[in-house]
């Protein structure tokens, strides 16, 4: 009996010393561990990506809207909207486009709603929305007017790694380039 207490002992000490080991069983080991860890990254780069996407396509249709000499209309908007998801590459997207001008005859210096108009999931801009966001506008003079793009996008990530479901929002106000303003049809 001690004989062989004396050589489980001696097996556990150069068991517990021994630095061999099979590339195989620790291998299977952290492989699942590796393989989350690239989906995640590769989850995350996706988001990142889609959302810089997002803002790019809401700064480009700004851009495009505010160039407008000729009087813009609700199919105007419609394809305005069209061309952010297209280049969102998003089914689930939305566009409100809005002219907004700078009154001093109103209650002593206000903003003022030309015309707005969505598409998509959006709603049309509405002068209690516009009192929320002029920390966002700029300071403009009596009869300047600015275009306001709004976009909303939803994303989804590729596969289950930890994040959810995202909506993407931007909110773009720029100039007219080429006229005084962005005059809407009707």
């Amino acid at each position: 009996m001690i004989r062989f207490s004396k050589r489980l002992a001696t097996r556990i000490r150069t068991f517990g010393k021994d630095t061999d080991g099979s590339y195989t069983v620790e291998a299977m080991f952290m492989l699942p561990l590796l393989i989350f860890f690239m989906m995640a990254l590769y989850v995350y780069f996706a988001g990142y990506r889609a959302k810089l996407t997002s803002e790019k396509a809401a700064y480009v249709v700004a851009d495009l809207l505010s160039r407008q000499t000729d009087e813009v209309d609700a199919k105007f908007v419609d394809g305005m909207g069209d061309v952010f998801a297209y280049l969102t590459r998003s089914d689930n997207s939305g566009l409100t486009a809005s002219s907004v001008r700078w009154s001093e005859s109103v209650n002593n210096g206000a903003y003022v709603i030309e015309w707005s108009q969505s598409t998509g999931t959006r709603g049309a801009l509405t002068s209690a929305q516009l009192s929320d966001y002029e920390d966002r506008l700029p300071t403009m003079v009596d009869g300047e007017t600015v275009v306001i793009i709004q976009t909303s996008e939803t994303w989804s990530p590729p596969f289950d790694a930890g994040v959810a479901q995202t909506e993407f929002d931007n909110f773009v106000v720029t100039s007219p380039r080429f006229a005084a303003q962005v005059a809407w049809a009707n």
